[in-house]
């Protein structure tokens, strides 16, 4: 037989690129490596956490509807608004709802506004700058009560957040077009209200966020006595709203499904943290970059793959078979990830996106050591199809197949490969039995090795074990076994170690019952024509 060099096809790796892109491209679109990488930043961000100033409270408002219906909403927060404005006289007041330009209720909520306003109270809103895809748009006001925002407020801004483990992260100014963008609520509360504005309009904010009690500790419930009337209520007890920054939201309604942290909540850290210094010292600033991100999950993963197409032609156990090398590309690759991550903040950066690179990383290796499984697979059936066509002269007497779990495998070499290797064929000779353990040595191709094998032994001994055909090698060795079974009826002797269900298509070979029989091994032999030596006892073997 001639020998061969494995080798995977252009087209392979055209289709496994694609499958890779394609991979990768579902993974970009999820928000969830996002959250993970931010939750990094988090865990490497130095920059302190604020203090939440006593001054700083939120209201919550429960959001009630009927069927899409915000009338009952509006009317809560007109009358909020109201009590406000008569009996507690806040410093301002900042409302994270935006209002969309449904009219319902709208009439009753415009004038609650433009009774603060003509009391001095600053009254600012949010704003939802995306369109129903979740894509910024500059059209974002057609959908806005826009009486509202251009007559009864201060100010409005955007909170579109970004949030993982303890780190909130928001554009200062969100670009809707190439001639627009809005800036963000805490920047324009910042702005006007303490003369605090940001000092980069093109850098990233973080915020540190503090434990869920704190902002607990500060949160009151807006509810209504049974007169009618609206009252404000904290974890102790009645709260007087005099002289504070009452930032008004629905702590259900607005809430995060990855962070378990409400709008309203993340909305007070952001405007605690731009309102208490001007720029909060941050030790790295996050360097997030697009073109850096498709650079690293380019060639990190192909770098990682490199690795394990090297790493599989060193010499190696066979038994580990390709997990071994696949497993060293994909530490190298996280490898390299961590020392980027390490340069970067050397020099006062942060890579946050780590985790799409890593997800790279693992799914490039993943379909390279797929690849080259198939191939190997795909290389073992050719040398198997040249092997009918070839007279191959017996190297082997016995091919041994069986599970490799380890009690399974010291049971087989005890009572299998020790006692056949120790007989004779009708002339004495010794036989030749090909055992893995044995015969396959460091640095050869196992799928090559095992076809090689089948393909010059007189017979193969198949040790049925519970787990013999869930076992992937097992199966390619009966499969191999099979086909030289068409033209040998004899090639193929099962031993039944244990009860195991047979699949249909070697269900009518017989076995030879190894349970209660401890002469199996001379039926084995029988069947070959061959006998133990005369000096050996079957019952001690």
């Amino acid at each position: 037989m001639s020998n061969r060099v494995l080798v995977i096809s252009v087209p392979s790796i055209a289709r496994y690129t694609a499958l890779w892109l394609l991979a990768m491209a579902v993974v970009l679109w999820t928000p969830w490596w996002r959250e993970a990488d931010w939750r990094v930043f988090g865990l490497l961000n130095k920059s302190n956490t604020p203090s939440w100033p006593q001054q700083w409270v939120i209201v919550d408002v429960p959001y009630e509807d009927a069927d899409g219906d915000p009338t009952v909403f509006r009317r809560e927060i007109s009358d909020v608004l109201a009590a406000i404005r008569e009996r507690q006289r806040p410093r301002m007041v900042i409302l994270d709802v935006y209002f969309s330009s449904d009219p319902r209720g709208l009439d009753v909520l415009q004038g609650s506004l433009r009774q603060l306003r003509d009391a001095r109270i600053p009254v600012f809103a949010a704003i939802n700058p995306v369109d129903q895809s979740g894509n910024p748009t500059a059209q974002f006001m057609s959908s806005h009560a826009a009486p509202i925002y251009q007559q009864q407020l201060d100010g409005f801004g955007h909170t579109q957040f970004e949030f993982g483990g303890t780190t909130l992260k928001y554009e200062p100014f969100l670009a809707l077009s190439s001639a627009l963008a809005v800036p963000a609520l805490a920047v324009v509360v910042a702005e006007q209200q303490f003369a605090r504005p940001v000092t980069s309009e093109n850098t990233s904010l973080i915020v540190n966020v503090g434990k869920p009690a704190v902002a607990v500790e500060h949160t009151v419930r807006a509810f209504r006595a049974v007169d009618g009337s609206i009252n404000f209520r904290g974890a102790k007890g009645s709260v007087d709203l005099t002289g504070t920054n009452v930032l008004i939201g629905s702590l259900d309604k607005d809430r995060s499904p990855f962070a378990n942290r409400s709008g309203p909540e993340l909305l007070a850290w952001a405007l605690i943290e731009r309102t208490t210094t001007v720029d909060a010292a941050v030790a790295q600033r996050p360097l997030t970059s697009d073109w850096i991100m498709v650079a690293l999950a380019t060639v990190v993963p192909l770098a990682s793959v490199l690795a394990f197409l090297r790493l599989r032609r060193l010499p190696r156990r066979q038994t580990l078979t390709l997990w071994v090398p696949a497993l060293g590309a994909v530490v190298l690759g996280l490898t390299l990830v961590a020392m980027w991550v390490g340069l970067t903040y050397a020099l006062g950066y942060l890579y946050p996106r780590v985790t799409l690179v890593a997800i790279g990383v693992m799914l490039a290796v993943a379909l390279a050591w797929l690849s080259a499984r198939q191939a190997a697979l795909r290389s073992a059936v050719e040398m198997q199809v040249d092997g009918q066509r070839e007279v191959l002269a017996p190297q082997y007497d016995f091919f041994i197949s069986y599970s490799r779990t380890p009690d399974n495998a010291r049971w087989v070499a005890k009572n299998v490969y020790e006692p056949l290797r120790s007989a004779r064929d009708a002339s004495g000779r010794p036989l030749r039995v090909f055992f893995d353990t044995e015969d396959i040595k460091a640095g050869a191709s196992w799928y090559a090795t095992l076809v090689t094998a089948i393909n010059s032994s007189r017979h193969f001994v198949a040790v049925y074990s519970k787990d013999y055909f869930s076992k992937g090698f097992c199966r390619f060795e009966m499969e191999r076994a099979a086909i030289r079974r068409v033209n040998q009826n004899d090639f193929i002797i099962p031993v039944l170690r244990e009860t195991v269900q047979v699949p249909a298509e070697f269900d009518h070979i017989q076995f030879v019952d190894a349970r209660d029989d401890r002469d199996f091994i001379d039926k084995v032999l029988a069947q070959a024509n061959a006998s133990p030596p005369a000096e050996a006892d079957p019952l001690q073997r």
